[in-house]
């Protein structure tokens, strides 16, 4: 458990050293999570999972890169109201899945490149 801008959520101990274009948030496990934040904790059955870590990475991301939230309605709420960027978000209710893609300008050759090729799909 933290805080993120003043807001109890989750977050990983330790993240991987990576730069990735597609996130899959469904974790942490909301029953797993350690600690408390004046003692309040996803732990309980009342709560809901709310991870802050796609956030600390968002002005890594390249455009292009897609987030997708399985389930996790508050958690995805939650990401529209503190993403920075221009993202463009998407709720696919049949799968109850929200997905957020990053529109921002190219940042260079190879982003370019990949924007090109996701374009063709």
């Amino acid at each position: 458990m933290t805080t993120f801008k003043y807001r109890i959520c989750n977050q990983y101990k330790k993240l991987p050293l990576c730069n990735p274009d597609f996130i899959y948030l469904d974790g942490p496990d909301q029953f797993k999570v350690k600690k408390d934040i004046n003692g309040i904790s996803t732990r309980h059955k009342d709560m809901l999972p709310m991870v802050c870590d796609i956030f600390k990475f968002e002005y890594f991301y390249t455009p292009g890169t897609i987030i997708v939230c399985d389930g996790r309605a508050a958690n995805a709420k939650f990401s529209k109201d503190h993403f920075k960027r221009n993202w463009k978000y998407i709720y696919d209710q049949k799968k109850d899945q929200h997905l957020f893609w990053l529109v921002d300008h190219v940042l260079g050759k190879l982003n370019k490149l990949k924007l090109e090729f996701y374009n063709k799909r």
